[in-house]
């Protein structure tokens, strides 16, 4: 067995040599291992777990991204297709596949409607004649001779 040049001890404040045995400092030496390798241990935990959370948020953020894309993309279509931005809301914005099918779904969904709306607007009744507007007259009250006048001129016009 190797031998181990003496050490002080820490508690020693008399100044006193004191050795220790092989043991013991074999013993001191694999408490000094376990301690620095509990330490490292918990040092690689918590930067395991802190690469954990990085990527989780890397990950959200990539998903945050690719949802931006393809509303953007979605918005684009519909301006394509002349149809309201309203319609975004019921596509489907997971893949490019899902958003070209929920697409056509909704145009040929919406073109019907607007169709079927315009064709029973048609269909409705006839606009009746609504009469012009007349200038405010004042109105004024005629004599009997200038009603009776009136009367025989519209009766003549009538004929």
């Amino acid at each position: 067995m190797m031998d181990f040049a003496p050490f002080l001890s820490p508690d020693d404040a008399a100044g006193e040599d004191k050795r220790y045995t092989p043991e013991e400092v074999q013993q001191m030496l694999e408490s000094r291992l376990n301690e620095e390798k509990h330490r490292y241990e918990s040092a690689l935990q918590n930067e395991s777990q802190a690469r954990l959370q990085a990527e989780n948020a890397l990950r959200e953020k990539e998903k945050q991204l690719k949802t931006h894309e393809m509303r953007l993309k979605a918005q684009s279509a519909l301006r394509e297709r002349q149809l309201p931005d309203q319609l975004i809301g019921i596509l489907d914005l997971s893949s490019e596949g899902a958003l070209a099918q929920t697409l056509s779904v909704s145009e040929s969904a919406f073109r019907s409607a607007l169709e079927e709306g315009v064709r029973s607007r048609l269909r409705g009744q006839a606009p009746g004649l609504t009469p012009l507007p007349q200038k405010s007259r004042k109105p004024r009250s005629l004599s009997y001779q200038e009603a009776a006048a009136l009367y025989e001129r519209d009766r003549r016009q009538s004929k």
